[in-house]
């Protein structure tokens, strides 16, 4: 389940004994319709039998309808009945749900549905609800909300306990909102090594202020040696991707590389990505 769409190979798992077999079964089917694998695309079939799902007695299937509700997909985009299908799986116990509900009243969603108003105090209660839970995308949601004093006072305290939470498991988002913490030294000790090493991590998950951190480091030898080449590469990948303050500093980047710098820089670029 992709948070701002769906996916032909996504299913929402609730508690393992909720998944009866013709509720698998309602599933494959959903999923083979939407996919259009040796059939047929068919999204509006795939709707119905989320809906079957649901019938049976498959909370999380409310959350799939509510996203096909949200994004128009096998069905007419419907802010009203996604809003009632997300609020009775959030009873439920679909954490999913909490956090498309705090999305929702956040106004974070790319189709934002009319009829749904922002609500900053009702959205960090969701996202705080399914960071409880575990939601690692809520974890980084609840900590930016605390961070910027959205709907709460300002409390970057207990915003760095939840980033660190979220960037030990993975968050991209949240590791470069953590390094900027070292980085500063703000709530924590400034720790330069400890700031770059969590950019790195969150540029390698291509996320692209953290790549532009990176380079801005690696360019004047700040928690680490300094590598003029490897500064260009990041800080090109970052342009790439549509960082503007990293399209700005490229070219006076560039200037500074010698010869064998370039070709190094090159050489990074035209790499394979880990994994790929």
């Amino acid at each position: 389940l992709r948070a701002h769409g769906l996916s032909a190979h996504s299913h929402v798992i609730g508690k393992p004994n909720d998944i009866s077999t013709r509720v698998e079964a309602t599933l494959l089917l959903a999923r083979i319709q939407l996919s259009g694998q040796g059939t047929k695309r068919d999204p509006a079939a795939a709707y119905r039998w989320w809906g079957k799902a649901l019938d049976f007695g498959f909370d999380p299937a409310g959350t799939l309808l509510a996203q096909a509700e949200l994004n128009g997909i096998g069905t007419t985009p419907d802010g009203k009945r996604a809003l009632a299908h997300l609020q009775a799986a959030a009873e439920a116990g679909h954490v999913p749900a909490l956090y498309l509900l705090g999305q929702l009243y956040h106004h974070q969603l790319p189709r934002q549905p009319e009829g749904v108003p922002l609500d900053l105090q009702r959205a960090g209660a969701y996202y705080g609800a399914a960071a409880k839970a575990g939601h690692v995308d809520a974890i980084y949601a609840a900590a930016r909300m605390l961070d910027l004093g959205e709907g709460v006072p300002a409390a970057p305290e207990r915003a760095l306990v939840l980033y660190k939470d979220a960037a030990l498991k993975g968050h991209a988002d949240a590791q470069n909102a953590l390094a900027t913490f070292f980085y500063r030294g703000e709530g924590v000790p400034q720790d330069l090594a400890t700031a770059r090493q969590l950019f790195q991590a969150a540029a390698q998950r291509r996320q692209p202020e953290a790549m532009f951190n990176l380079a801005v480091m690696l360019a004047q030898g700040q928690g680490g040696d300094k590598d003029m080449a490897a500064a260009y590469a990041w800080c090109s990948l970052s342009q790439s991707l549509g960082h503007a303050q990293a399209a700005t500093a490229l070219p006076a980047l560039a200037a500074r590389l010698s010869p064998e710098e370039r070709a190094r820089a090159d050489a990074m670029l035209k790499a394979p990505a880990r994994g790929s």
